[in-house]
């Protein structure tokens, strides 16, 4: 049995200069002056047949085969960068056939560059396009070095590959990444209340606050349809593949209206002081300003003001409370925080100073929680 299989089959590079068929399990590879041409093969390739199984494997695959990255532009609208993933561009290519792809690296002190090839044994067409892989990319929460390098590298390779067969079979992969984004539409809209649940616990999982998903597509959860569910599924699934990090596709939302909130009101009340000499009586209300900042009573509009504050915030950081909970070590509940580093700074420069206590409280208490298991 061992004899019908070649222990090691390799790719023979052949002047050309005959017609003969390729015997089956060996690869040759005909090149004239160094160009590659066309061959003949065992088995011809057939478009249709090669379309027909593409869509059946599509539809099956749904979000495996597309990525979706969201951007945003200077005028704070949010569009999404879309297209086939590895795994789509890889059953790509099997399914065309008669085809080969190889991936050569050269090395700087900062990245890696890729060259990639696809060569077509059957027309003889063959493309080459380079990809630079920045060594320093950050896609998961670790602070090992070692382990972030091996997945930037592992990224850079993938990409490169997938880019040159989604260039050289640009149609094809255009078909597969349309047909796998519909059938993950049709399949939602059958069931959009299950699928949104789905996603909720899927970001609760990767400890993305939902006021981030819900402040990037600009309307609260319940409202999410079939093609928003179905982005933000893409959106995982190219976090999940590397393609980018957590924080890159969910940012922490930005609020401008934080400015209006810091210009001081209490200015035109300044103008009293010019009166002061009128009557004593009207010198009183100075305490009372002098009390406001030294954290006396406040009054019912401003009590109001600050209990919205805290709840607003206590809803806000409570995905990230919860995860920070559940970590079982130290590395574990400082790649949480990492990855809610943004709303943390967030939090430190706008939330009001009992929000803040309490949270630093609760952090310091899950890490003696933390040491104190490891102890015993």
């Amino acid at each position: 049995m061992n004899s019908i299989i070649p222990k090691d089959p390799q790719v023979i590079e052949t002047p050309i200069n005959t017609g003969e068929m390729i015997p089956y399990g060996e690869t040759r590879v005909m090149t004239h002056g160094g160009v590659i041409t066309a061959q003949r093969v065992a088995l011809p390739r057939s478009e249709t047949t090669i379309l027909a199984k593409l869509r059946a494997l599509a539809q099956s695959a749904g979000d495996d085969f597309y990525y979706s990255i969201p951007v945003g532009s200077k005028d704070g609208k949010k569009s999404n960068i879309e297209g086939t993933s590895i795994k789509g561009a890889m059953a790509v290519a099997r399914l065309y056939g008669n085809c080969q792809v190889n991936c050569d690296v050269q090395e700087t002190a900062t990245a890696w560059i890729f060259n990639a090839r696809f060569v077509d044994f059957e027309t003889g067409f063959s493309l080459e396009r380079p990809f630079q892989q920045r060594k320093g990319q950050s896609s998961i929460g670790t602070r090992d070095k070692g382990r972030q390098e091996d997945i930037a590298f592992q990224i850079g390779a993938s990409k490169a590959i997938r880019n040159v067969i989604c260039n050289a079979l640009d149609f094809f992969c255009d078909y597969v990444f349309q047909q796998a984004k519909d059938s993950i539409v049709e399949k939602i809209g059958k069931n959009v209340d299950g699928y949104r649940q789905k996603v909720v616990a899927r970001l609760a999982e990767m400890n993305v606050p939902l006021k981030n998903v819900e402040a990037l597509y600009g309307k609260p959860t319940r409202e999410w349809v079939a093609g928003d569910l179905a982005k933000i599924i893409a959106e995982i699934q190219s976090v999940q593949d590397g393609m980018a990090s957590v924080n890159d596709v969910f940012p922490a939302p930005r609020t401008p209206e934080a400015e209006p909130e810091a210009k001081p009101e209490e200015k035109p009340e300044a103008k009293p002081e010019a009166e002061k000499p009128t009557t004593h009586a009207e010198a009183k209300p100075e305490p009372k300003q002098e009390a406001k900042q030294e954290g006396l009573p406040l009054d019912a509009a401003e009590k109001a003001k600050l209990d919205e504050a805290e709840a607003s915030w206590a809803d806000a950081l409570e995905p990230l409370l919860k995860a920070a909970k559940g970590a079982k070590t130290l590395p574990d509940l400082n790649a949480i925080l990492d990855n809610n580093e943004a709303l943390i700074q967030e939090m430190g420069q706008k939330a009001p100073p009992s929000v803040v206590k309490a949270y630093a409280a609760k952090i310091a208490a899950f890490k003696a929680a933390i040491g104190k298991k490891a102890g015993e």
